[in-house]
């Protein structure tokens, strides 16, 4: 299940469109999802002049209450002195030979 919704960063003043999505188990294959969800994530992009798409994190919350996994640009979300930053996901104009690597959160992320 996807919902699109705004969502205000505090990271450069930023508005971030925010994707809800939600990953059920589906062990008979039947695309039923069997009971409540494993996970609930809300993921913040935002496009800039250019066109590019940027990924700006993450709140996610898995059937456990764990928080892990989840993320801000701007913030130090590992504890260790070092904040998250945002990384281009999309090109406006994307190339085969681009290297798109973005996630860039260290202690989380490489």
């Amino acid at each position: 299940m996807l919902l699109l919704n705004d969502f205000a960063a505090p990271y450069q003043q930023i508005t971030a469109r925010v994707i809800e999505d939600k990953e059920w188990a589906d062990d008979s294959c039947d695309g039923i999802p069997d009971g409540d969800p494993l996970e609930e994530t809300e993921d913040w992009y935002a496009q800039d002049d250019f066109g590019h798409i940027w990924y700006c994190g993450q709140d996610t919350i898995d059937e456990e209450g764990s928080t892990e996994g989840s993320w801000e640009a701007g913030s130090d979300v590992a504890g260790i002195g070092s904040n998250a930053e945002p990384g281009i996901i999309m090109l406006a104009h994307p190339d085969v030979s681009t290297d798109d690597s973005v996630l860039a959160a260290p202690g989380l992320f490489l």
